[in-house]
């Protein structure tokens, strides 16, 4: 027997076939066009690694294209879900409200009750009570950690341009019998190690993992870890999220999936 969420449901299942196809490109795409090389410089001493940067660009636009529909299939569920709650209150034609029935998302409570919560008020007083509970507003200033804003700004986003989609050396493997403590997450990023040789710290600044291009040094180490091979993990992220920077792009959308499910979820029991 058909669910009225049916229509929600077939929009995640086909946003998780994206990220499922996405998931093995991305992988096979990472594997055949970036890696690192290492050689010392002659003029300081230091062990540099570069980029080995093979990447097609077309490839990478690629990504952004599918991406963004993932996006646009999860913001699309919220809107049929909306429009299901709606006829669940005993409206069959949501069509003829003004403003048009959708699932609001704002970032300011005034805006919203000028804006927002009429887009949903045909669905009811408790379901209205639970979508204003959902706003990104309610975290303050910490709005832009919320899922469903993510969801919102980045489906606005791809209606007029590609998402940003960028490759990082996200992430540095620990080498076997060194200590450390790596802050990845700033734009300098101090290294401290403990390996058979005397302490050293690798100096703020010297991790750039953000640069990308074809034989740029990435990363660099006094002459005293010659024997230090440092191995770097590259990802293909979302380039204009804050925290997403640090995060590959198949876990950013099976989150914010995640997320959807959940948030639709929240909504079945007035049905």
């Amino acid at each position: 027997m058909a669910h009225p969420l049916d229509s929600c449901r077939v929009k995640i299942n086909r946003a998780s076939e994206h990220i499922q196809y996405l998931d093995s490109a991305v992988r096979a795409f990472l594997d055949s066009s970036y890696g690192v090389t290492r050689d010392r410089n002659p003029d300081t001493g230091d062990i540099e690694y570069r980029v080995r940067n093979s990447a097609n660009r077309e490839t990478i636009t690629r990504f952004a294209v599918i991406a963004g529909e993932v996006i646009h299939h999860l913001r699309s569920s919220l809107d049929h879900l909306a429009w299901q709650l709606v006829k669940a209150n005993g409206h069959p034609h949501p069509d003829i409200f003004k403003p048009r029935v959708e699932f609001p998302v704002f970032v300011d409570r005034e805006k919203y009750m000028s804006h927002g919560a009429g887009k949903i008020k045909a669905a009811g007083e408790e379901a209205a009570k639970a979508v204003e509970r959902l706003q990104p507003y309610n975290r303050g200033d910490e709005f832009k950690t919320d899922p469903l804003w993510i969801i919102h700004y980045l489906d606005i986003v791809d209606k007029h341009k590609l998402l940003p989609i960028i490759v990082n050396a996200i992430d540095v493997e620990r080498p076997e019998g060194v200590e450390w403590k790596l802050l990845l997450y700033h734009s300098e990023v101090a290294m401290t190690f403990v390996p058979e040789q005397p302490m050293g710290v690798i100096p703020i600044g010297r991790y750039r993992r953000f640069d990308m291009q074809d034989g740029a040094v990435i990363f660099s180490a006094p002459p005293a870890y010659m024997d230090v091979d440092f191995k770097f993990r590259f990802e293909v992220v979302l380039g204009n999220i804050g925290a997403l920077r640090h995060q590959s792009i198949v876990i950013t959308l099976q989150n914010l999936r995640d997320s959807t499910v959940k948030i639709i979820n929240q909504f079945v029991r007035l049905f």
